[in-house]
């Protein structure tokens, strides 16, 4: 699917789901640039500060699921 334009996601709970099935929740922190490809930063593990990165090539869709009152 490639970069979607997702700066309204940031700090925001998120589903990634990856073109291979895989998928992954936690807060999107970042949309960095690794080894040239641009990709999204999930913190899974807040407690531990555990992030995961993809790159947006191998990402199928993002959810957000909002987080109390957030709409």
């Amino acid at each position: 699917m490639g970069y979607m334009n997702n700066n309204e996601l940031l700090g925001k709970r998120v589903i990634i789901e990856l073109v291979n099935g895989v998928a992954f929740a936690g807060i999107l922190k970042a949309t960095p640039e690794i080894d040239g490809k641009v990709g999204y930063l999930v913190n899974t593990d807040q407690k531990n500060q555990i992030c995961v990165w993809s790159p947006c090539e191998s990402t199928k869709r993002i959810i957000s699921v909002p987080i109390g009152d957030e709409k």
